[in-house]
Order: C-alpha cells, then structure tokens, then sequence
C-alpha cells in the first residue's frame, strides 16, 4: 500500500488535476492477489485466469517472480522446460485477450527519503 500511496503521490506532483480521479485506497481495493509458490499453483491460477479475463475488466498481470516457482528439484531437464512452455503459452494466451502481461524475477523494493533532495524520493 505504501508503493502504491508513492506513486498516486508522484503521478498528482505532475499533474495536480489527477488529484480528484486518482485514489491509493481504491487502487490497493480493485487488486487480486493470487500466492503460486509452487509451479502447478501458477500453471492452474493462470489456467483459471484464461477463463475469466475475457469477461473482465482486468488489463495488467504481474508475476513476482516468475522464476521462483520453478526453483524446485525436477526429474529432468525436460520436463521443467515442458512446465515452463505451458506457462508460457498460457501467459501468450492472456495477452491476447488485451491484457499487459508483465513478468518479473523476484523484485523488492525499499523507498529512501532525501537522497536526491529533501522532498524527493526514489526506489532503490
């Protein structure tokens, strides 16, 4: 929520008019989080996904991170790039349905005061 807050912040300095459309809280409300710490969990919330989206509002998929689910000890070589071709295919899926789909590898965040100048801050 407080990534959040900063950026409704940071859009509202630019443009003062934003101030009246644009609201932290009902961002942070309209979000669903989906928890895949395991890539069967990711494979099914992504199938899932490509049955709801298209009735949907939704226009942006982020996956933090995408590598993690796949951090487990497999059989084989194969059969983990099999796993990862059907998450693939399904996140192409997702995109042509209009939705940005944005892939990550695990990123954190800190948020420092001050460095730049006294009223500014940056994400480090």
């Amino acid at each position: 929520a407080h990534i959040v807050q900063e950026t409704v912040d940071h859009c509202c300095g630019i443009d003062p008019d934003l101030r009246t459309t644009l609201n932290a809280r009902d961002i942070v409300d309209s979000l669903q989080l989906y928890r895949c710490p395991t890539h069967l969990e990711l494979i099914s919330v992504l199938r899932h996904l490509t049955t709801v989206l298209p009735r949907s509002e939704v226009k942006l998929l982020v996956v933090d991170s995408i590598a993690m689910p796949f951090r487990v000890k497999f059989e084989s070589q194969p059969e983990k790039f099999k796993l990862l071709a059907v998450v693939a295919q399904l996140l192409m899926q997702i995109a042509g349905l209009g939705v940005c789909v944005l892939l990550t590898n695990h990123v954190t965040t800190k948020v420092v005061q001050g460095h730049l100048n006294d009223t500014s801050s940056y994400l480090a």
